[in-house]
C-alpha cells in the first residue's frame, strides 16, 4: 500500500508541481513594457561590495521570481521628522533642536577614514552655534577660522611662517579646503602643462591647515573641492594634469566643480520653450548612444602623459579619489508655488506658474535636479565601477541673473524678462531643501552645499534648517548607518497608481509630464532592508500607489496611503498624519527590514 502512494505522488502530484514553478519560472522572466512601448530590463540584486568594474556588471540582471509577497501595506510610525516643529528660522539656526548627529565614517583598504555619505558645508557662515557641521550631520567644512578651542587652521601671513609644523585644531578627518578658481584664472588660459601640475601640487597641499601631521609629504584632508570655472574643468588636457597634481599631494578626496560627466547637466530643455533637449539614458544594456556627450576627462579610454612630471598613461578613471560633479541651479519663478501668480515687473506682468504637462510655465525643480543625478551618478556606479560622485544642489536660486529668468513666459504667453530686484539671490526654501538631501542621498551622491553670506542673511537660515532635517531623520531611520549596503535602483524603481494593474518606472525626466499619472518614488536596497522614498514636491501629485522590488527571488510590495505622507510646515506641528492638509504632504520615507 505504502509503495502504491508513493508510484501516485511520483506519477501525479510531482508533475504538477515541476509545471506549476516553470510556469512561475517563465513568468517572472518575461520582460515588461513601459509606458512608451519599450522592453525594460528589471534591475537585479547588485551588491555594493562585489566589482562592479566588469562590463558585463553595468547591464541588469533578471532573477527568478519563485514567490510572490501578497501586496499588504507596511505599517510603521511616521519618520523622525523635525523639520515641521522647527520654527521658521531668521537668525542662527537652532541646532540644539536637532540634537547632535555625529557624521559616519568606515575605514578604507588603507586605513583612511572616509565619509560613509559626504555632505560638506561650504558657504561664507555657517549657523551652528558651538556645534561644528560634523556634529550636525556634515562631514566638514571649509570655513572654520578660530574656534573656542583655539586656531583652527593658519588664516594670517605670520601664522604661515610656521605651516612645516603647524596642525590644525580641526580632526583630519573633517579638514575640507575650498579654492575658488584654483588660485587664477590666467593659468588656465596660458599656463604649460608643467605649470597645471604644479597648480594642482600648490591646492594639494592647502597650507592654511598646516603640515604638521603630514605623512611623507601628503597632506592629510578630507577633501580638497576647486571652483575653477575657466571651461577646463568641462573636460580637457589641462583640468586632467592640474587634477593629478591635487591628488599627488594627499591623501583625501579631490573633486573639481562643473566636472561631472554630463556637460549639459541643468540644460534639458530649452529654456523659452520647455521642450526636451538631452535624453542622457543608456539603453537596456548599459550603453550610450554616441550623441550623449560625456566629459573626456571621465571616459575610461582617456589617458594622460607628462614625461617630465613622470605621469605616462594616466586615466583619472582610476583615481577613485578623483570625484566627479556639477551642480543644479534654479530661477526663483521654479520655487514659487505650483498655479499661484508670480509677479515680473513692477508694471504687474505675471506667470501662472505651471510645472506640469505640454503647457508648462516654469520647469521643474525636482525633475531637473533628480534626472541629473541619475543620469551621473548610475555612470559612476555601473561604468566607473561605483566611482564616488558629488553634487551641489543650490539652496540660492542663482541661475542667470541671479535667479531672476530672461526667458519667462507671461500669463499672455510672452517672453518677458523677470526683473523684480527682491527675486535677486532668493532660497529655495526648507520644502525643497528637504527632498534635494533625500534625492542626493538617495542616488549614491555625496552633497557639496555653497551659497552666499547674503542668501543667509535674507533668511536663507530657515532653508538650511530643512537641509540639516533631512540629513538628522536618515541618520534616525537608520538609513545612513547602511548607505554603503543599500543599492540605488535609479530609474529602474517601480511603482503603480492604479493598485497594480499597470506599472511604471521611475525616470525623473519625467516628472514633470503630469499631476496624475507620475510620481517620484525611489529605492535603495540590500538583501535584507528597502528604503524606499517618495515625493510630492509641488504638494499636487498622487498620494496613493504601490511600489515593488525583487529582493533576492522574491517580490515585495509596499502600498502607500494617502495618510502617510509627512510634511515638513512648521503649521503642521501638533497634527497628526491624516491631519495635514494634503497641499503640504510632501515627502514619504520609511526603511524596511525585508529578510
Amino acid at each position: 500500500m505504502k509503495n502504491k502512494l508513493i508510484s501516485i505522488l511520483v506519477k501525479i502530484v510531482l508533475p504538477i508541481v515541476v509545471v506549476y514553478y516553470l510556469v512561475r519560472y517563465l513568468f517572472a522572466n518575461k520582460k515588461e513594457v513601459s509606458s512608451d512601448g519599450n522592453a525594460n530590463v528589471a534591475t537585479g540584486n547588485i551588491s555594493k561590495e562585489e566589482d562592479s568594474s566588469n562590463a558585463n556588471n553595468n547591464k541588469q540582471i533578471t532573477l527568478p521570481i519563485l514567490f510572490d509577497d501578497v501586496a499588504t501595506p507596511f505599517k510603521l510610525p511616521s519618520f523622525r521628522n523635525l523639520a515641521r516643529t522647527l520654527a521658521p528660522q531668521t537668525g542662527n539656526l537652532d541646532i540644539a533642536h536637532f540634537g547632535t548627529v555625529n557624521a559616519r565614517y568606515y575605514e578604507d583598504e588603507t586605513g583612511y577614514p572616509r565619509p560613509v555619505w559626504g555632505v560638506y558645508w561650504d558657504l561664507e557662515q555657517y549657523p551652528f552655534g558651538a556645534k561644528k557641521p560634523w556634529e550636525c550631520g556634515f562631514s566638514g567644512s571649509t570655513n572654520l577660522d578660530t574656534a573656542n578651542d583655539g586656531v583652527e587652521y593658519i588664516n594670517t601671513p605670520e601664522q604661515a611662517l610656521t605651516y612645516p609644523t603647524f596642525t590644525s585644531a580641526i580632526p583630519f578627518q573633517y579638514r575640507t579646503h575650498s579654492q575658488y578658481g584654483a588660485g587664477a584664472v590666467e593659468p588656465w588660459l596660458t599656463g604649460s602643462d608643467e605649470e597645471m601640475f604644479e597648480l594642482g601640487r600648490g591646492i594639494g597641499q592647502s597650507n592654511q591647515f598646516g603640515g604638521g601631521d603630514n605623512i611623507l609629504d601628503l597632506t592629510k584632508r578630507q577633501i580638497i573641492v576647486a571652483d575653477i570655472e575657466s571651461g577646463a574643468e568641462n573636460g580637457s588636457r589641462k583640468h586632467r594634469l592640474f587634477s593629478f597634481g591635487v591628488l599627488s599631494r594627499t591623501f583625501g578626496y579631490f573633486s573639481s566643480m562643473y566636472s561631472g560627466l554630463f556637460l549639459e547637466l541643468g540644460y534639458t530643455e530649452d529654456q523659452a520653450t520647455h521642450q526636451k533637449k538631452y535624453y542622457n539614458y543608456p539603453d537596456s544594456n548599459g550603453n550610450y548612444s554616441d550623441l550623449v556627450n560625456i566629459n573626456e576627462d571621465w571616459r575610461p579610454e582617456t589617458t594622460t602623459t607628462l614625461a617630465s612630471k613622470d605621469l605616462i598613461g594616466l586615466r583619472l578613471t582610476d583615481y577613485k579619489r578623483a570625484i566627479p560633479c556639477n551642480e543644479q541651479s534654479f530661477y526663483f519663478e521654479e520655487v514659487a508655488p505650483q498655479g499661484s501668480q508670480y509677479v515680473l515687473n513692477e508694471a504687474g506682468d505675471y506667470i501662472l506658474v505651471n510645472k506640469f504637462g505640454p503647457n508648462k510655465t516654469v520647469r521643474h525643480p525636482m525633475s531637473l535636479l533628480v534626472t541629473a543625478l541619475q543620469w551621473q551618478s548610475y555612470y559612476c556606479y555601473y561604468k566607473l565601477g561605483k566611482h564616488r560622485n558629488m553634487f551641489m544642489p543650490k539652496m540660492v536660486c542663482d541661475r542667470g541673473n541671479l535667479g531672476k529668468n530672461q526667458f519667462s513666459r507671461s500669463s499672455t504667453g510672452a517672453l518677458i524678462a523677470d526683473t523684480l530686484a527682491s527675486h535677486t539671490n532668493q532660497n529655495v526654501g526648507r520644502k525643497y531643501a528637504f527632498q534635494f538631501m533625500i534625492a542626493l542621498f538617495m542616488n549614491d551622491v555625496d552633497g557639496w552645499m555653497w551659497d552666499r553670506a547674503v542668501e543667509l542673511n535674507l533668511g536663507g537660515i530657515d532653508t538650511y534648517g530643512g537641509a540639516t532635517a533631512a540629513v538628522e531623520m536618515l541618520e534616525s531611520v537608520g538609513a545612513i548607518e547602511h548607505y554603503r549596503s543599500l543599492v540605488p535602483e535609479f530609474w529602474f524603481t517601480e511603482y503603480s497608481l492604479d493598485n497594480g494593474v499597470t506599472w511604471k518606472k521611475s525616470y525623473a525626466i519625467d516628472w514633470d509630464s503630469s499631476t496624475t499619472d507620475v510620481l517620484g518614488v525611489l529605492i535603495k536596497k540590500s538583501g535584507s532592508k528597502v528604503l524606499l522614498t517618495a515625493f510630492r514636491p509641488e504638494g499636487v501629485e498622487p498620494l496613493s500607489f504601490i511600489a515593488r522590488t525583487q529582493v533576492g527571488y522574491r517580490m515585495k510590495y509596499f502600498s502607500v496611503g494617502i495618510n502617510d505622507w509627512e510634511s515638513v510646515q512648521y503649521a503642521d506641528k501638533d497634527k497628526d498624519l491624516d491631519e495635514i492638509p494634503n497641499a503640504n504632504k510632501s515627502i514619504y520615507c520609511q526603511m524596511f527590514d525585508v529578510e
